[in-house]
């Protein structure tokens, strides 16, 4: 009750002779050192009690971070009237992919399917498409110029005139790669400095770009709500001023190896510090920052952080960021604010890895396993 006996509720230690539980029910709010480690190892599954005692009462007005319940999962949910359409629940632009990851793709325009995204349209490198054009058939496709299998820097007015004003989420970055093409391409993309490129008809769902020497024009394209992942945040951290290129609000989720290389610190300072820091920085670069882990942590761009209450080694496997970033960016296209997509996005993605660890042994999970569980977590908030 409230805490295991011989922790500190500040700094995460843990006495030597401290009882592990394998619940802990506390009152109120999380204490900070319930979700720090070593401490989180002796908490077990963590569950917050409000006593009766709601946010109105004015000191807990002023309290800033908070942990993510059901409830609150449950309330972050986009309606699904009954009399619509694809369009209705709106369309999610997934740029990513490259010869030698190619999985990262699928991955995520299927987690954005599964979140109930209307339409998801992949940009990618045209060789990609020979993979996967069999195994996300729900995809529609925008074939982009590449440079031995990697998106090149002319990709980027292309993606820029199909986007229009047609999209609701983007997501930048799962499986690019991190040559220096693409790191200029994401730049343009970001900076919408170039020209917009015409495209020829679609052909059996395809859009090909137009010939080299057709002649462009001024693109003002505005980019829809955006999330950027995984070797987009890896491009991103070479420039030192990164997050100046950042449109408002964009949603950024690095593991902590990212973390250090967009922050500079060393991963160890991250580690220690994890709550301070990630507040500091969402403060700084203006963004919503999801730092991923056991108790992943959102914080927006004031400073507000929300703890996600999951601890899963099951996640532990390569592919699942994939998943997570792409169950945001099918939340973003069905209008759910950026703030609200990333929190929600990361409780269904780890109520997800705790069905697929309950139905399999956690070491024998993969990020197919996840997405196939998506729905069993989306069954549970709703109900």
């Amino acid at each position: 009750i409230d805490g295991p006996s011989g922790l500190d509720f500040e700094t995460g230690e843990l006495d030597s002779a401290t009882l592990f539980a394998d619940e802990t029910i506390t009152f109120i709010g999380a204490k900070p050192g319930l979700i720090k480690f070593p401490a989180a190892d002796a908490v077990g599954k963590l569950t917050v009690a409000n006593l009766g005692i709601t946010d109105k009462v004015k000191p807990l007005k002023a309290v800033q971070n908070t942990l993510m319940d059901m409830l609150s999962a449950k309330e972050r949910m986009p309606a699904r009237p009954l009399n619509s359409s694809k369009r209705s629940f709106g369309r999610a632009m997934v740029v990513a992919g490259s010869i030698n990851f190619v999985g990262a793709v699928h991955f995520s325009a299927l987690a954005a399917y599964r979140t109930g995204a209307g339409l998801v349209s992949i940009a990618t490198a045209r060789p990609v498409t020979g993979f996967l054009a069999s195994t996300t058939p729900e995809a529609t496709w925008l074939l982009l110029p590449h440079d031995m299998g990697v998106i090149s820097k002319e990709a980027a007015p292309i993606v820029l005139e199909e986007m229009g004003d047609r999209f609701s989420g983007m997501l930048v970055g799962p499986g690019l790669g991190q040559e220096e093409t693409t790191q200029e391409f994401v730049y343009e993309l970001l900076g919408q400095k170039s020209g917009a490129t015409e495209t020829k008809k679609r052909r059996l769902g395809f859009a090909v770009a137009a010939d080299d020497d057709d002649e462009s024009e001024e693109n003002s394209t505005q980019l829809p709500p955006l999330i950027i992942d995984a070797d987009g945040l890896n491009v991103l951290s070479k420039d030192e001023n990164w997050w100046k290129r950042l449109p408002e609000n964009t949603i950024l989720t690095p593991h902590v190896a990212e973390m250090s290389r967009l922050s500079g610190l060393e991963i160890e300072e991250i580690e220690q510090n994890r709550l301070k820091i990630v507040a500091e920085k969402a403060k700084v670069w203006k963004a919503i920052v999801l730092l991923k882990g056991a108790h992943t942590l959102i914080a927006n761009v004031d400073g507000t952080v929300t703890a996600l209450p999951f601890k899963n080694d099951a996640l532990a496997t390569a592919g699942t960021g994939d998943v997570l970033s792409g169950i945001i960016v099918g939340l973003l296209a069905q209008g759910v604010k950026p703030y609200d997509a990333a929190c929600l996005g990361g409780y269904i993605h780890g109520l997800a890895g705790e069905f697929a660890a309950k139905d399999i042994h956690p070491r024998s999970v993969i990020a197919s396993d996840v997405i196939a569980h998506i729905s069993d977590a989306l069954t549970a908030i709703t109900r």
